[in-house]
C-alpha cells in the first residue's frame, strides 16, 4: 500500500491487492482516532479544488438525556433519525457519564439537521458538534451557515431551539412502550 499526499486533507491510496480496495471502500465506517474519514474510489481528471462532499460524519449530543434512554437500542433508533449511526463514544456506551450521550452520525449535507426528537413523551434537543467550517445549508466545506455567501437574503424558516414541534413524525418502536419520533 502507498499513501500519496495531494493537499491538505486529500490522499491517494494505492493498494496492491484489490481485495484490501474492497474492503476498505466496504467495510467502513473509517476512523483516525476521533476523525471520521470519507473513503471514495479515485474518479479520472479528479479536481481538488472542485471536490463537494455530499455526506459527513458528525458527533450529536443529546444533553440531559434521561439515564434510562441509554439504551443501545434507543441510542440507535435516534442515531437513524438524525443520518447514519456510525459509532456511540465510550462514555455513552459504558454509561459513566450522564450530563448528555454521544453518537457519531452520518448526515447528507443536502437535508436539514434535526433539532429535536421524541423519545415517548420525552421530547429530546440534539445538538451537533463538527468541523470548524462546515455550512450545513449548502453542504460547504470551508465557511459555516450564518456566514455562507451563498444564501439567498430570504433565509429558509430556522426552528427555534425551544420551539418542540414537530414537523415530519417517524414513529420507531424500540421497545414496547417507546416511540422514538423526528420532531
Amino acid at each position: 500500500m502507498d499513501c500519496i499526499d495531494f493537499s491538505v486533507d486529500f490522499f491517494l491510496i494505492r493498494f496492491q491487492e484489490r481485495e484490501d480496495l474492497l474492503r476498505v471502500l466496504n467495510g467502513g465506517p473509517s476512523f483516525v482516532g476521533p476523525y471520521y474519514l470519507t473513503i471514495r474510489q479515485w474518479e479520472p481528471a479528479f479536481d481538488l479544488d472542485k471536490a463537494t462532499f455530499t455526506t459527513t460524519a458528525i458527533w450529536a449530543r443529546s444533553p440531559r438525556l434521561p439515564i434510562e434512554y441509554y439504551d443501545v437500542k434507543i441510542l440507535e433508533r435516534i442515531g437513524k433519525l438524525l443520518g447514519k449511526p456510525l459509532q456511540l463514544d465510550a462514555h455513552t456506551a459504558h454509561q459513566t457519564r450522564g450530563q448528555f450521550a454521544r453518537i457519531c452520525v452520518q448526515v447528507d449535507l443536502d437535508e436539514s439537521l434535526v433539532p429535536f426528537v421524541r423519545i415517548g413523551k420525552h421530547i429530546q434537543k440534539v445538538l451537533y458538534e463538527g468541523p470548524v467550517a462546515l455550512c450545513f445549508s449548502y453542504g460547504c466545506v470551508g465557511h459555516k451557515e450564518n456566514s455562507c455567501p451563498l444564501k439567498s437574503s430570504q433565509a429558509p424558516a430556522v426552528m427555534e431551539e425551544d420551539s418542540p414541534n414537530c414537523t415530519k413524525p417517524a414513529n420507531m418502536d424500540v421497545r414496547d412502550d417507546t416511540v422514538i419520533e423526528e420532531c
